[in-house]
């Protein structure tokens, strides 16, 4: 009857301490495993970042993926008008002064994405000087 009693008792430890330790394992974390991030944006940049009105710059998004995908761009802009697709678009200023942003979603072919903005100034135009004035 002792001998039951003890066999049954290491049967209920051993399940415990299995049950415990595979409980363990699952919950750390994998170790080396980073898996697909997304595109990491490092800058978003203007070749002019002030400009005059109906001026143009080109604005150039740059981007890595992870796993090293292809990357999908979409541009958009508070005003002007923008031309081109992919990593480097030209952004066309409107007649008028101020601050604009363009921004800009890179997107992996898992779906995944990050974005990026730039602002560039439209600027006053100087009246050229004429006649000695």
């Amino acid at each position: 009857m002792r001998t039951d009693i003890c066999r049954v008792g290491f049967y209920v430890l051993f399940t415990a301490m299995t049950a415990l330790l595979v409980l363990g394992v699952a919950c750390l974390p994998a170790s080396g495993v980073q898996g697909n991030q997304g595109p990491a944006i490092s800058k978003v940049e203007a070749q002019y970042p002030n400009i005059y009105p109906r001026g143009y710059t080109d604005i150039t998004c740059t981007a890595s993926d992870s796993m090293g995908g292809e990357l999908r761009y979409r541009w958009s802009s508070t005003g002007g008008t923008l031309i081109g697709e992919g990593a480097t678009v030209r952004w066309e200023a409107p007649s008028s002064y101020g601050d604009y942003h363009i921004m800009v979603v890179a997107q992996d072919s898992a779906g995944r994405s990050n974005q990026g903005t730039v602002t560039v100034t439209v600027v006053l135009k100087p009246e050229s000087a004429c006649c000695g004035r």
